[in-house]
């Protein structure tokens, strides 16, 4: 009975959010929030990473000290005494590829800057001319 209420919606129409409009993709509050948003998912990848990297680590080594019978002397896969396995630095390096997408993602992925269009305006504007005269900002 008590799973039975848990799963009924009679009457209750589930809650969705609202469809972003086209004016909603130039608001620049919206679009504020969008990087913000997108600027605390990598602050928490960033974290997650920190906190893997010394988790694995450590498994790493509590691990591969017990294998080895001491250690490392040797980064190796063969099994002989003395060797650790390289599988740490693998998983590290391929981890830390994907944090740096992410952060590439979030710095070339934010709206531009006010300067950034007047520049890139000024700049179609002399493409229109031929490249005839320059603006006052590309004389600067």
């Amino acid at each position: 009975m008590f799973c039975d209420l848990l799963t009924r919606n009679e009457g209750v129409e589930p809650e969705s959010p609202p469809a972003p409009s086209a004016a909603d993709a130039s608001d620049p509050r919206s679009l504020a929030l969008q990087q913000i948003e997108r600027v605390r998912n990598l602050k928490l990848h960033v974290a997650a990473f920190a906190v893997g990297t010394i988790m694995l680590g450590g498994m790493w080594v509590l691990i591969d000290y017990g294998k080895a019978g001491g250690w490392p002397e040797r980064l190796s896969d063969k099994g002989e005494p003395g060797d650790w396995s390289p599988w740490i630095p693998a998983v590290l390096i391929l981890w830390a590829l994907f944090l740096a997408i992410h952060i590439l993602k979030i710095h070339f992925g934010r709206p531009p800057t006010e300067r950034e269009l007047q520049r890139e305006i000024e700049q179609q504007l002399v493409r229109e001319r031929g490249g005839e005269g320059r603006t006052e900002e590309a004389a600067r």
